[in-house]
């Protein structure tokens, strides 16, 4: 190999080696870029269940809330209509110890 090919086959071997260099970098801001990328979607995902989690959580806060409504309007309606029979049956008592009382006379 003369000076000339050694000095031909070394421009050629930089050559090479900054093809390489920014090969490497290209690859290296790509990863870079995918990795910044896929952090960015797992906070999507993250954030969506969250929120979706705090819906879910509001939800069923309401529902109980409700839930524990109806079943004191329930409960009130039924002391109400408890207290309402009893005195009914009370007064059908009254009235038949009245009529059993005239019935004996």
């Amino acid at each position: 190999m003369n000076r000339d090919d050694e000095k031909n086959a070394l421009r050629e071997s930089q050559r090479d080696n900054e093809q390489l260099r920014e090969t490497i970098k290209a690859l290296r801001d790509e990863l870079e870029g995918a990795a910044l990328e896929k952090e960015h979607a797992v906070l999507g995902v993250t954030s969506r269940a969250l929120d979706e989690s705090t819906q879910l959580k509001n939800t069923i806060r309401a529902l109980r809330e409700e839930l524990s409504s109806f079943m004191i309007a329930h409960a009130e309606r039924l002391e109400a209509a408890t207290v309402g029979f009893t005195s009914e049956n009370e007064e059908l008592k009254r009235t038949i110890k009245e009529l059993h009382g005239k019935l004996k006379k």
